[in-house]
């Protein structure tokens, strides 16, 4: 069960239609009932596309993530930082200086089925890109895997790994501030959809919290590494493949079950700190890379989940690959002329795999079907673990 279907299951507010008019209102909002939701009914329907592109275009400045980030060290506001190369990954699958998204770039108000919003169109100039560093920051922070060439050692899979947590945190934050403008969406609205949004919405929050926590406590962790340049403390596996994929993606996310259907970890019910794992698939001199690991020797999850994945027959491997990274990352991109290529059934497989970590996330989601996608193949692999664990053959 997702952390989120855990908190609406259980109802975190107890909705009331009548209160004391001095009464902290039943949403939680901290204001008294009689300036909150006694009156809401009658209230006047907030447009809220207006005020969400308000809000986004307030949001769009960022802010510099690096650990001595401010006035004195920074060069200026954040920039947009590509959390996957853009001379490397993103152009080595565009197409007339585009590729296809993951992630809508469309209104979120305007009308589409979840399949028909997961692939859009997007210039390399925009994609993967978010408002997380200054230029120099980001400068001299990824200076390191940022030439024509790559160097297969902990420093880059470190690099690798902090840009997508930093990503990652970003966009908890940018959900976190949103979440002033959901409460507000019942105004004019019966008190039955009010109580409806209101339990979405804090059930929502909850569980943008307890995510927000996870990821700062493994930035915090990265910051320390960061500072120390001392790389040890990075695990994972790396591949080479033989060509370019047609997929790059960046990310970090908290799995729940491995490549075999077996559970890792219960999302919302255990009072810890849940195991993370780290994707990023890239390209350097025409062969694209991959990196997918975690931060810490003592998360057992993500060991677990790289030990299923090392379990794959090798052939398959390239295609499990861009299976996760469907299933988990919308910061994912996309070769156009590949994915308009596909025949339908495995390009249904992928637009489903895009979709299915809405609400619940099916247990055997990264079990192989057979469905193959690439010839691509692996070239070289090196696994990176904590010393006293050997990968599972």
């Amino acid at each position: 069960m997702s952390i989120f279907s855990k908190f609406k299951s259980e109802g975190l507010l107890n909705p009331r239609r009548l209160m004391g008019i001095n009464d902290y209102c039943w949403c939680k909002s901290g204001k008294k009932w009689k300036s909150c939701h006694m009156n809401r009914e009658n209230e006047k329907r907030v447009n809220f596309p207006k005020l969400y592109f308000q809000h986004e275009s307030q949001f769009r400045r960022g802010y510099c993530a690096h650990p001595l980030s401010g006035p004195k060290s920074c060069s200026g506001p954040a920039i947009s930082s590509h959390t996957i190369q853009k001379n490397g990954g993103i152009r080595a699958i565009a197409e007339n200086g585009h590729v296809l998204s993951c992630k809508p770039q469309s209104s979120p108000f305007k009308e589409q089925s979840p399949l028909e919003r997961s692939i859009e169109k997007i210039g390399v100039g925009r994609a993967s890109t978010f408002p997380g560093f200054c230029s120099k920051h980001d400068n001299e922070t990824f200076r390191y895997i940022e030439g024509d060439s790559f160097v297969a050692d902990k420093r880059s899979m470190f690099l690798l790994s902090y840009r997508s947590l930093c990503y990652e945190l970003y966009q908890k934050k940018v959900q976190l501030a949103f979440i002033p403008i959901h409460k507000i969406a019942d105004k004019g609205m019966s008190f039955e959809v009010q109580e409806h949004i209101q339990q979405e919405v804090a059930a929502y929050e909850a569980s943008i919290n307890i995510g927000l926590a996870e990821l700062q406590h493994y930035k915090n962790q990265a910051d320390e590494i960061l500072m120390k340049n001392r790389f040890d403390d990075i695990y994972g596996v790396y591949l080479e493949f033989s060509d370019i994929l047609p997929v790059v993606a960046s990310g970090a996310s908290q799995v729940e079950y491995d490549f075999q259907g077996t559970m890792l970890q219960s999302l919302g019910y255990d009072d810890k700190i849940l195991d993370h794992i780290i994707l990023n698939i890239t390209s350097f001199s025409g062969r694209s890379i991959a990196f997918l690991g975690w931060i810490g020797a003592q998360c057992s999850a993500s060991r677990q989940f790289c030990d299923s994945f090392l379990s794959i027959d090798t052939t398959r491997v390239p295609d499990q690959l861009l299976r996760f990274s469907f299933d988990y990352f919308e910061n994912t991109y996309i070769k156009e002329s590949w994915w308009k290529a596909l025949p339908p059934t495995p390009q249904k497989v992928l637009s489903w795999h895009r979709t299915s970590g809405i609400g619940e996330r099916y247990p055997l989601s990264l079990c192989d079907d057979g469905t193959k996608w690439t010839s691509v193949t692996i070239s070289n692999e090196v696994v990176f673990y904590p010393k006293g664990f050997a990968p599972r053959s």
